[in-house]
């Protein structure tokens, strides 16, 4: 096909030809790019092969050198050995940062940091428990440590412990303030001058401190004071009484006896064991209480009617039907004489 060189250089064509021209470049542009690219990740890719490669034959055969080693990977966060050096109290091999830098103010210069953290911790312990919160010192020196070095070488729980014995001392020199004397509370209020109610805005609770006892509501202390006086006297009145009677009954259970009829209390000083009662006329024995009426009493059955460890019960009682050993010796001893008093007045008459 021919076209006339009118056709060529009219402008809707030119501008046609130049706008395939630049889509082209365009095109030619992208396609550079992505062979660029996927170049390079066939570079990397083939490279990583060979290093893999390397390695594998550097692990089975040894390096370009010939030399015989077994591979091992690059190490990664390797901990630097740290430097130990001997405690100066436990006398132990103790890595350099379990030293405190500096103990208190001055401590480099006075006798430097040469006890461990544990030690410290020991020290701090026993200092704590048995003395004054502002009488803790330094392991090594007289140094009177202070909040910040107590914290920073204490353990958190040593370190309560002396925050907890600094508060109560001030506490205890501030006048104003009280404790809350209710079981379990351990707030704390203030008693302005010219009060002398503490209300505790934890547990509501109220006290009285002049009387140093819970609150007397609708009585003034000159009469609570005066009552409280009174309800000693009369309680102790009542202990005194009480231990009289007790001590009159303890006499009462030791010299009286009660009666089997009707448990009345009844003494008996002297006389014999035959006892009769004056308020039902029972009559008993003192030592077993067996009754004298009835057909088991003592009037009729006799001494077996006594208990077994009566004195008057018939095994007690000595045998009269059988004569005894100082009787036999005391008639023999009546012979004798008798005999004696015979050969007295044969000699007397052979001599007259």
């Amino acid at each position: 096909m021919k076209y006339s060189v009118d056709l060529f250089r009219h402008p809707a064509y030119i501008g046609t030809k130049r706008a395939h021209y630049v889509e082209a470049d365009n095109d030619c542009d992208d396609d550079e790019d992505s062979v660029k690219v996927k170049k390079e990740e066939d570079n990397a890719k083939v490279k990583k092969e060979e290093g893999n490669a390397k390695i594998k034959t550097e692990k089975d055969n040894g390096d370009s050198n010939g030399n015989d080693y077994k591979y091992s990977p690059p190490a990664r966060n390797v901990r630097r050995k740290l430097e130990r050096r001997e405690c100066g109290t436990c006398c132990n091999d103790v890595a350099v940062n379990r030293f405190p830098k500096e103990p208190h103010p001055g401590a480099s210069w006075m006798h430097g940091r040469s006890v461990c953290f544990d030690c410290w911790q020991r020290h701090l312990d026993a200092e704590v428990e048995e003395k004054s919160w502002d009488a803790v010192k330094c392991s090594q020196c007289d140094q009177t440590l202070r909040e910040p070095e107590i914290k920073k070488l204490a353990l958190p729980g040593t370190y309560a412990a002396w925050q907890e014995k600094a508060l109560q001392s001030y506490l205890q020199s501030e006048q104003d303030i009280y404790p809350c004397p209710a079981a379990g509370c351990k707030a704390r209020g203030v008693v302005l001058p010219g009060n002398h109610i503490l209300d505790c805005k934890s547990c509501g609770y109220r006290y009285c401190i002049d009387c140093k006892a819970p609150m007397h509501e609708e009585e003034v202390c000159s009469a609570y004071q005066k009552r409280l006086k009174d309800d000693v006297k009369r309680e102790k009145r009542r202990k005194r009484q009480a231990e009289e009677n007790n001590a009159s009954e303890e006499v009462v259970d030791k010299t009286s006896k009660p009666c089997p009829n009707c448990s009345s209390r009844l003494d008996k000083y002297a006389g014999c064991d035959h006892v009769t009662c004056k308020r039902c006329s029972h009559e008993f024995c003192w030592c077993c209480s067996a009754p004298y009426q009835g057909a088991a009493g003592i009037w009729k059955a006799g001494n077996s009617a006594h208990k077994s460890t009566c004195p008057h019960h018939p095994g007690k009682l000595p045998n009269l039907a059988k004569p005894h050993a100082y009787d036999t010796d005391s008639d023999d001893n009546d012979s004798d004489d008798a005999e004696d008093g015979d050969e007295a007045g044969d000699e007397d008459r052979d001599e007259d």
